[in-house]
């Protein structure tokens, strides 16, 4: 049987996950590749996981009808006339949850930046998408001590 590998390496497994350094991307959902005016990336989330980004960092976003709930950078339109760009949320974390259930030995580190009041729409999202929300975990309080990349790779 082949050695666990946490992100990678068998050393990371039993670091806890403040114990180790992630290269992020600011604004993930934020690219040319998907069609954003004025973005903060080249290429798409999904191509960040696989170059070996381990924190997508995601701001959601209220487009009103008939977007509704976006990922977006701020809002969906500057101005009343600039579209922006935007993502679908189900779309997007349906995409985080594939690349989780191929690498398995990976930890992944979500922020949200919530906007317009959306945290509730965007949690019924995550629980629609299949086996999705027990793959989260939330770190319950900042004087506990976090999990290691062991202990959340084998939950």
């Amino acid at each position: 049987m082949a050695a666990l590998l946490c992100n990678g390496l068998a050393s990371n497994c039993d670091l806890r996950v403040n114990e180790i350094m992630f290269a992020g991307v600011h604004n993930a959902m934020s690219s040319e590749a998907d069609g954003f005016n004025a973005a903060n990336n080249l290429k798409s989330l999904e191509d960040a996981l696989d170059a070996g980004f381990r924190v997508i960092d995601l701001e959601s976003c209220d487009c009103d009808n008939p977007r509704g709930l976006q990922l977006c950078h701020n809002e969906c339109v500057f101005g009343g006339f600039l579209e922006l760009g935007q993502r679908d949320v189900g779309e997007v974390f349906t995409n985080i949850k594939s690349f989780l259930d191929d690498n398995l030995g990976e930890v992944v580190i979500l922020s949200l930046q919530v906007n317009d009041d959306t945290l509730g729409d965007v949690h019924s999202v995550l629980s629609d998408i299949d086996g999705l929300i027990t793959m989260l975990y939330s770190h319950p309080d900042p004087n506990k001590e976090w999990p290691t990349m062991r202990e959340l790779v084998n939950s």
